[in-house]
């Protein structure tokens, strides 16, 4: 079977943790910085090569907007050419000003309707709180533009560590996150603005624990012709609580659905007519109030996987099970 893989999500203060540690080990700002972008250059030439066009970096003055002049310059070596626009998103780091020197930008246009491509670097996983009013008009530019975006680090009006949105945002159909993947990147209502896809440049992240981790959907084993449901797992359902039996029977039966063998049904004794006539094909354990919580976690461990929590409610008895 296909090992079982994970995205390891992080807070923009981990990954400046990252950084920093990296900066200790000898790398220097710019060749952080230097590392992150190529990653977003691979994606900006693979789209130009499949669409062509105009493309605009949309910059702001932190490390953000280091990151979009510093992809930039490495696209014109590259003699890619790539408009950029530097927007007042409050005081100019270091890096961003030594970078800002050496490209030449342009001056704000009415609208980026001419633009096929747009990367947004205005803000990156740091972004707390509102915008000012000029990076507002920006976003509003930006998502008014018609233009395929790919955003850097994450949509700027994102907040990297919760996902939280202020008023506006760049809708993005594709981010990618740098240093690490961002929590931001995944939460909702943050990932509902990081289109379809999300990838990473300059992996810092190895040797770092994280709290929040993504399982990867991969391929269901197929089965053998001679198989039996024995041989296909056998899944604890705990769900359900009294005279709710609606979300038990959806999860048991999408368990069913993506190819268990087995499906166990744990939920209140209440729920035990409905269920069988629902799903007759499904084995049902019922509890109530006397029931040893000893024997339902006998149930629940005589299986190989389980679920645990659809419709399970918010009373005591559900809080023991938990």
């Amino acid at each position: 079977m296909k090992k079982r893989s994970y995205t390891r999500l992080f807070t923009p203060q981990q990954a400046k943790e990252m950084e920093d540690a990296a900066r200790k080990k000898g790398a220097t700002s710019l060749e952080l910085i230097q590392n992150a972008v190529i990653g977003i250059k691979e994606r900006v030439r693979v789209y130009l090569e499949e669409k062509g066009g105009k493309t605009l970096i949309v910059c702001g003055k932190g490390g953000n907007g280091a990151d979009g002049l510093a992809l930039q310059l490495l696209l014109a070596k590259e003699e890619i050419e790539a408009d950029a626009l530097s927007v007042n998103t409050g005081k100019q780091s270091e890096e961003n000003a030594l970078l800002f020197s050496q490209v030449a930008t342009i001056d704000a246009p009415k609208s980026f309707s001419g633009y096929t491509l747009i990367v947004d670097a205005l803000y990156g996983g740091g972004f707390r709180g509102e915008m000012p009013e000029e990076c507002k008009k920006t976003v509003e530019k930006i998502n008014a533009s018609g233009a395929y975006v790919i955003a850097v680090d994450l949509p700027s009006g994102v907040e990297g560590a919760t996902g939280k949105v202020n008023g506006c945002a760049v809708r993005a159909n594709e981010t990618v996150c740098t240093t690490a993947y961002k929590v931001g990147a995944f939460v909702y209502p943050g990932a509902e603005f990081c289109g379809d896809k999300v990838t990473l440049s300059a992996d810092l992240s190895a040797g770092y624990k994280s709290k929040i981790v993504i399982n990867e959907p991969f391929p269901l084993p197929e089965r053998s012709r001679r198989a039996n449901k024995g041989d296909c797992g056998k899944i604890a359902v705990i769900a359900g609580s009294k005279n709710m039996a609606g979300a038990a029977f959806l999860a048991a039966r999408a368990a069913y659905t993506t190819g268990a063998g087995l499906v166990k049904i744990i939920t209140p004794e209440e729920n035990r007519v409905i269920l069988q006539t629902l799903l007759p094909e499904a084995v049902l354990f019922t509890y109530d109030r006397e029931t040893p919580l000893s024997q339902l976690v006998k149930e629940v461990f005589s299986c190989t996987s389980a679920v645990l929590g659809p419709g399970l409610g918010q009373s005591e008895r559900s809080r023991e099970i938990v």
